[in-house]
């Protein structure tokens, strides 16, 4: 019976300590991405600030619609400035780079357009 309690508290220890999202799961995270820019994101892609290249399209065969949020999980994540990159619906793009966002360290991140037609890029620290 004692060594029964011993491994339920050993298991429920471990759930408790897991990290939540935006945190680290053996070199990758999950991130909540919302998307309220008025239009269908197609693609969302990220990789470090200092690479040429770009990852894996986050969003496999989905797409997120104006208002919609979703959980993406990115693989091989270091902890470092990210660039992302957005593919709309009708092909056009915006890259978000030169920014401080760290994707280990928040939990949620955004797109809004302004009345003006800009796309601003936004992250909650976690």
């Amino acid at each position: 019976m004692k060594q029964c309690l011993l491994i339920f508290a050993a298991l429920a220890a471990a759930f408790v300590s897991m990290p939540g999202q935006g945190q680290s799961y053996a070199n990758g995270v999950y991130l909540t991405f919302e998307n309220d820019t008025g239009y269908t994101v197609n693609e969302l892609y990220m990789s470090p600030h200092r690479s040429e290249r770009w990852g894996p399209d986050l969003l496999g065969d989905t797409t997120l619609d104006d208002g919609e949020s979703t959980t993406v999980w990115a693989d091989s994540i270091v902890s470092e400035p990210y660039d992302v990159k957005v593919v709309y619906s009708d092909g056009t793009e915006h890259v978000f780079d030169e920014t401080d966002f760290n994707p280990t360290k928040v939990d949620r991140v955004w797109i809004t357009s302004t009345n003006y037609g800009y796309v601003v890029f936004h992250w909650h620290n976690g």
